[in-house]
C-alpha cells in the first residue's frame, strides 16, 4: 500500500517526539523525502528563506489549522529542527499547541532555559530533550503558539 502524504499523513501521525520528529516528518529526513511527504503545494508551501545558517520551508494547512516548518543547516540536505503551529499534534503527555507553558513544564521538567524569537516572543528550551515552544506575545499570554523539535544536546 502507497504511503499517506500530505494531510491524510498529518492526520494518521500526529505524535511530538522531542529529539525526533513533529508526526511524520522526522529529524535527519531528507529535504526530498520531506517534499514527498507533505508534498508541493505551491499555492501554500516551498517558501524558502534564510534564518542565519539555515534555510527553512513553509507548508501551511488551512485543514489542520496550522503550520509546519523545517530547517535544514547550511551544507546539508537533512532536516535539523521541525516546527508545528498545528493544534491536534500532541506530546506522549498531551500537550499541544495551545497549552499552558505550564503543563509544558509538569510534562518536561524544569532543565530548560529562556529565550525569545527574532520579533520577542518568549521561547523555553529543552536542550538535553530536543524540544522547545514559543510563547505567545505580546499578549503576556502563557499559551504554547510553536512547538519545535531538534537533537539532543
Amino acid at each position: 500500500p502507497l504511503a499517506a502524504t500530505g494531510v491524510a499523513a498529518l492526520r494518521a501521525d500526529r505524535l511530538i517526539t522531542p529529539g525526533e520528529g513533529e508526526g511524520p516528518a522526522k529529524l535527519g529526513m531528507s529535504l526530498d523525502e520531506i517534499i514527498a511527504l507533505l508534498g508541493r503545494r505551491y499555492d501554500q508551501t516551498g517558501s524558502e528563506a534564510s534564518r542565519g545558517s539555515e534555510t527553512y520551508y513553509r507548508w501551511d494547512f488551512s485543514e489542520l489549522s496550522g503550520a509546519i516548518w523545517v530547517y535544514v543547516p547550511a551544507g546539508s540536505r537533512s532536516v535539523g529542527w521541525i516546527d508545528t503551529s498545528i493544534p491536534s499534534f500532541r506530546t506522549s503527555g498531551g500537550n499541544y499547541v495551545g497549552s499552558s507553558v505550564e503543563a509544558f513544564k509538569l510534562e518536561l521538567g524544569s532543565d530548560y532555559t529562556i529565550g525569545q524569537t527574532a520579533n520577542g516572543s518568549p521561547t523555553l528550551t529543552w536542550r538535553t530533550l530536543g524540544i522547545s515552544v514559543v510563547l505567545d506575545h505580546p499578549s503576556s499570554s502563557d499559551r504554547v503558539i510553536v512547538v519545535g523539535v531538534g537533537s539532543r544536546r
